[in-house]
């Protein structure tokens, strides 16, 4: 009988869904001459509740695949500005394993040389989650910077 109580609930585990507690994204920033690679690394459940679905459930009809409902997410709650102009950005790659999910954003820039301040406003997730975290990572050359955004703090800005 115990055997039979132990199975259960080894069962139960593995057909539940991923829960967790903690509430991050990392957006990262690495520079190359002419542009930006932003990677944008999260949880996949949040990302999914964010766009709408619930895991499982199929696309609404009118969107063709899950890229577009997680650009527009995207470019509602992640801005970027360089030297006071707003940037757009192309969704280059979506990765998921697991329990996580990548994405890669390339953006356009002037020189490197020329780039003289950038400022990010994200506000991922943070409609869901009221304790929701996203680091942001800089890294140009020799300089790298990490900054913590919140609920309350969406902002950041950083000159070069």
């Amino acid at each position: 009988m115990i055997f039979i109580k132990n199975l259960m609930f080894a069962l139960g585990l593995a057909c539940a869904p991923t829960v967790h507690d903690i509430h991050i994204s990392v957006v990262e920033f690495d520079f190359y001459p002419n542009r930006i690679e932003l990677t944008v690394k999260t949880f996949l459940d949040d990302l999914q509740l964010a766009v709408g679905l619930v895991p499982g459930q199929e696309l609404p009809k009118d969107y063709t695949s899950s890229d577009e409902l997680i650009t527009t997410y995207l470019k509602k709650s992640i801005q970027v500005s360089i030297n006071d102009e707003d940037q757009e950005y192309i969704i280059s790659d979506i990765s998921a394993a697991s329990d996580a999910v990548w994405i890669s954003i390339d953006m356009e820039v002037p020189a490197l040389d020329s780039l003289n301040k950038i400022e990010i406003e994200n506000t991922f997730l943070t409609e869901l989650y009221d304790d929701q975290k996203n680091i942001i990572k800089f890294n140009l050359n020799d300089k790298k910077e990490t900054e913590l955004l919140d609920v309350k703090k969406t902002h950041f800005s950083l000159s070069f």
